[in-house]
């Protein structure tokens, strides 16, 4: 964003924007930025508490090891040990080395690649975002 393109609600010099600027725009705006400090104030919270628990996490997860033991009773909740797999996504250079590898083709593989990128569907996707000075 250019500052061309910038407008300060309070300035003086843009008298004529904000005689266009109803009340409503106005009380949006600072709550808007209300809001943005208040998620921000709580993420950090949220934050700090993950890495503790994450603490927590990794001592319990080693001693439950020690112990031989996949679940404890706690109170009115269960700790489960639980194990999980998952295959990641799949990257355009595996998918070329295996098109490579299968059809030994290489400007066939080439064409593909290309043509897969070119097809790939574009999300778009218009938002605010604050910049603090």
């Amino acid at each position: 964003m250019t500052d061309s393109d910038t407008k300060s609600i309070n300035d003086d010099n843009n008298n004529k924007i904000n005689e266009k600027i109803s009340d409503e725009f106005r009380q949006k705006v600072l709550k808007y930025i209300e809001y943005d400090d208040k998620i921000s104030e709580l993420q950090k919270k949220i934050k700090e508490l993950k890495l503790k628990k994450q603490e927590c996490e990794e001592h319990i997860l080693t001693n439950m090891d020690k112990l031989d033991l996949n679940i404890i009773e706690v109170k009115n909740s269960k700790i489960i040990k639980n194990k999980s797999e998952s295959k990641l996504a799949c990257k355009p250079d595996l998918i070329k080395a295996v098109l490579e590898e299968e059809f030994k083709d290489l400007k066939r593989v080439d064409k593909f690649m290309e043509k897969l990128e070119d097809s790939r569907e574009i999300r778009e996707k218009i938002s605010l975002r604050r910049k603090k000075n």
